[in-house]
Order: C-alpha cells, then sequence, then structure tokens
C-alpha cells in the first residue's frame, strides 16, 4: 500500500457484474477494497467502480442509479466492444496483461505453422499427397520481426522471438523509447507510419499486437501490403478490424508464398451459427486460423478476473488523488 493510499484511507466499494464468477475471486486478500456480487445487497450510491466481461453485463443494472461511479473497467484488454454512449458518459478501462504471455505464445505457434506450412501439409496429407521436398519451409532463426504495438502482448513477443531464434526485433509505437529490461531485446524502434510503409521490406514476419481504436482501424490496408515481401509472414492476435478484411484476402490470394496465422476476425458467429466471413478464407492454403482463443488456457478466466480485481483498485486510487 501507497505512502499516499495510507494517507488517504479509502475503502472503495465495487461491483462485480461478470458471470460464472467463482467464489474464491470474492476472498482476494485486496485490501481497502469491498467486492460486491450481482446479487448481493448494495447501496448503488456507494459503489465507486464496475467490473464487466461484455457491455449487456450491464443490463443487469439500472445504471442511472450509480451516482458516484468513478470507473467502469472490463476484462478484457479492449474496449471497442462497450458502446460510444457510455463510454462518453464514464471513464472506461480495460485490464492489462492478465493473459498476455499466452497470446504471445499463440502469435509465436502462428508464425511456425505458417514458416512450416503445417496447415497446407495436414491438408495434403490427409489427401494422400506427400509434399516432403519439393516446398521448402522457412526458418524464423535471424529473422526480421516487425510488432504492432508495445503493450504487454508486444513486449512479451519480442522476447520470445529474440530469446528463441535470435530475430531482429523492430517495433512500431508513438513513443522511442522502451522500458529498460527492453532495451538489449529491441534493435529498433519506429514511431511515424510512412517512415514504416518504406521499411517494410525488411521484415519477414509481422505481427500485430496494437489494440482497436480509430486510427488504428484498417491501418493494414492495400497501400500497407504493397509495401511487403511477397513471401511475408502476417500475424494477428489483437483485433480483426487492424488488418483491411479485404486487402487481407486479395494478398494471400494473389501472393502464395506469403502466409497469415490470424486468431482475430471482423464477424463472429452466434452460438450454433457456422463460421463465415465476409471473404472465403477458408478456401485458402497459406493461412493458419483459430477462433479468438490465444488466451484460452486453464486460470485465463481467473486471471482476468483477479487482474481486473487489482488494478480497479489501483485506477480508484489514481483517480481519487487527482491524476
Amino acid at each position: 500500500m501507497s505512502s499516499t493510499f495510507q494517507r488517504i484511507n479509502k475503502c472503495y466499494k465495487v461491483l462485480l457484474l461478470v458471470d460464472n464468477v467463482p467464489h474464491t475471486i470474492y476472498q482476494l486478500p485486496v485490501k481497502d477494497l469491498e467486492i460486491f456480487g450481482p446479487h448481493d445487497s448494495y447501496d448503488a450510491s456507494s459503489i465507486d467502480g464496475i467490473i464487466i466481461f461484455h457491455s449487456k453485463d450491464l443490463n443487469k443494472i439500472n445504471l442511472d442509479e450509480f451516482k458516484n461511479i468513478k470507473v467502469i473497467k472490463t476484462i478484457t484488454a479492449g474496449t471497442d466492444h462497450i458502446p460510444e454512449d457510455i463510454k462518453r458518459k464514464y471513464r472506461v478501462l480495460g485490464t492489462h496483461g492478465p493473459n498476455a504471455k499466452y497470446i504471445a505464445e499463440h502469435g509465436l505457434a502462428l508464425a511456425l505453422a505458417c514458416a512450416r506450412k503445417l496447415a497446407f501439409h495436414t491438408t495434403k496429407l490427409k489427401e494422400g499427397e506427400f509434399h516432403q521436398t519439393d516446398m521448402l519451409n522457412t526458418t524464423l532463426f535471424k529473422s526480421n520481426v516487425l510488432i504492432l504495438g508495445f503493450g504487454p502482448i508486444g513486449r512479451y513477443t519480442a522476447g520470445l522471438f529474440k530469446r528463441t531464434f535470435d530475430a531482429r526485433i523492430t517495433i512500431f509505437k508513438s513513443k522511442p523509447v522502451v522500458p529498460h529490461l527492453y532495451r538489449r531485446i529491441v534493435n529498433t524502434i519506429v514511431t511515424d507510419f510512412e517512415e514504416l510503409l518504406l521499411l517494410l521490406l525488411d521484415f519477414n514476419i509481422i505481427i500485430n499486437t496494437l489494440p482497436l481504436t480509430e486510427n488504428t482501424e484498417n491501418l493494414i490496408n492495400e497501400s500497407f501490403f504493397m509495401h511487403v515481401r511477397d513471401d511475408v509472414i502476417i500475424i494477428n492476435v489483437s483485433r480483426g478490424k487492424i488488418v483491411s478484411e479485404k486487402a487481407l484476402f486479395n494478398f494471400l490470394k494473389t501472393h502464395k508464398n506469403a502466409c497469415a496465422g490470424i486468431d482475430v476476425w471482423y464477424a463472429y458467429p452466434k452460438k450454433g451459427s457456422p463460421f463465415r466471413q465476409h471473404f472465403p478464407f477458408e478456401q485458402l492454403d497459406n493461412i493458419v486460423m483459430t477462433p479468438h482463443n490465444a488466451p484460452v488456457v486453464k486460470g485465463y478466466f481467473y486471471n482476468m478476473l483477479k487482474s481486473a480485481i487489482y488494478q480497479i483498485k489501483w485506477d480508484l486510487e489514481k483517480i481519487n488523488e487527482g491524476h
């Protein structure tokens, strides 16, 4: 507990509206934080913060009764799924980092699957075709890797590629600095997007970890793909709409030596409905697809809840201190 917080000496009250919360979450030893479930008895006017998974969680309450809400916290990192009218009225913050290492691991797996053409060979072997030496694999050792974004996922990704494959790491971020721990991992920092376009031919692998915002939507578009290598590996483990769906499909269709590893999509099926996008990616040999399950490992949901609870306390402390 910080000396500042000791001086303020406030107990914060948080309403947790997420479904299927394990009871152990309510027993977390978070000092000066009281957690209520949706069925608990509480005074709405005394609640400082609300934790949700999806925006529909807010339908469980009459938000207008909560007069002193300082923050609405999503257990997801991104807040792009929260309606704009809610974000205009309340401070909405994501939860950063609880499963970043697993998402980075998934990105690495997608890159390896592309480099070794695992999806293609699996399909062909099932069809009775044995392509042992007529197609060269790609190695990730000593590769040039571009990581778009350098939040927790980007940082884990940089560490994995550097330590595992001795890759040369370039990152694209808004400011030309990285934490001290990463100065031996990152080789180059690029902050200007127009400058980045001129460098794209240098990279064997491009990995998107950027958040989805007005500035990043369709950032990877037709113009972007005009500048990349013909055999580039594109990985997206962040949000689908950062990469133009049409541009990605057309690039893969016309560049057979390129490959994409995609975990995040443009249209998500309702339960029981088939998976379909606006373009027939399933017809392509040079794509590896997963169902937005990069963080889904044992304990992932608990990690999200636990991190959200600790982080909302920090958020409330900063807000109470005037930050």
